[in-house]
């Protein structure tokens, strides 16, 4: 899953899509443009799926553009050191907090399989460490 506030809708790839069970509910094909003034065309259209919550209760429904891709892979970032860090800073201005959960050891190193753009700004992750610090957690 890959959050982009400068992406409008939603992509997903074709990976996702059929692991998913995805619905179409446009066929293609789509026109899309794309940056340098471009115009692609894309033989899918747009499929609806749901994603469960973190609460593990409710499921947001999602409709994005089918594409054969929608990255290259991306780089692999190591975790550990970095998580390290947020977590000790996390426990020394977030006393009251629960824990923060264990983080993977590297991220990246495959393409994007869903990107959520700025209209699923409610589906975005929220910012424990930041709210935290300015007290709203």
């Amino acid at each position: 899953m890959f959050y982009d506030s400068g992406c409008l809708g939603a992509a997903i790839n074709e990976n996702a899509a059929e692991v998913l069970d995805t619905v179409c509910v446009r066929s293609g094909p789509t026109s899309m443009c794309v940056a340098g003034a471009a115009t692609i065309e894309i033989e899918t259209g747009d499929e609806q799926f749901t994603l469960l919550m973190s609460d593990r209760k409710n499921l947001a429904t999602i409709t994005a553009l089918r594409m054969p891709e929608i990255t290259t892979p991306l780089p692999v970032w190591e975790m550990k050191e970095v998580w390290d860090e947020i977590k000790s800073t996390y426990q020394r201005d977030c006393p009251t907090k629960p824990p923060l959960p264990p983080a993977p050891r590297r991220i990246g190193g495959s393409p994007v399989d869903i990107m959520l753009g700025i209209r699923y700004l409610v589906h975005y992750p929220v910012l424990i460490l930041l709210k935290c610090r300015d007290g709203l957690v």
